[in-house]
């Protein structure tokens, strides 16, 4: 479950906000293209649920240079919401899985080409590197594209939930507009400095 923009974590956004603007100050190349974000994202997992592997901004290379699923999401920032030392990570499950960088698949067979369309028919480049356990007032940072690939472990433990509060950060690129049509995604977009300009591409959706 999801929900957008909910009440409560303007301070929370606004201190994460200021991490990425030092980080963005200090010279971080990765994150040099970034002035805005969507509006936080808060998730609950319950027993059972889990989200598979796969990256924020899948900007798969097609011909013509940008996939159908390319986004402006340049940085994923998450800040876990559970009580202080409520978590065991070996008996709830849960544990953000982090993979090594992700690549298109060379030599992609026929019944592939689909799925290559949209960015998802690759190849693994790694095994996973870490498993981060959402333990309470963590706040992880990695990047959106396919050098970060990720996973939600499934939650383990009965009547066992999972809230975590997401923010991407992002770049001047046009939204997509599939964010627009799949009921799941909140394209507006919040400038990074200043209150006052226009984002482009900024749907709502």
């Amino acid at each position: 479950q999801v929900c957008w923009d909910p009440d409560g974590f303007g301070e929370l956004s606004a201190r994460t906000d200021a991490i990425v603007r030092l980080l963005r100050a200090a010279d971080c190349p990765a994150l040099a293209a970034v002035v805005g974000r969507q509006k936080p994202m808060l998730s609950r997992y319950a027993a059972g649920d889990f989200f598979r592997r796969h990256v924020d901004n899948d900007c798969a290379p097609v011909p013509g240079g940008r996939g159908p699923r390319c986004s402006p999401r340049v940085l994923t920032a998450v800040y876990y919401l559970q009580q202080a030392g409520a978590w065991d990570a070996s008996a709830d499950g849960g544990c953000l899985r982090l993979y090594g960088p992700q690549c298109a698949t060379a030599d992609s067979s026929e019944e592939d080409e689909e799925e290559e369309a949209v960015g998802v028919g690759r190849r693994r480049c790694a095994d996973a590197q870490a498993d981060i356990a959402p333990v309470a007032d963590r706040l992880v940072l990695f990047l959106a594209d396919q050098r970060c690939p990720h996973e939600v472990l499934p939650i383990l433990r009965p009547a066992t939930q999972r809230f975590a509060l997401t923010i991407w950060y992002t770049d001047a690129s046009p939204v997509p507009e599939f964010w627009a049509t799949s009921g799941t995604h909140d394209g507006t977009l919040v400038p990074l400095d200043g209150e006052a300009c226009d984002m482009p591409g900024s749907i709502s959706g």
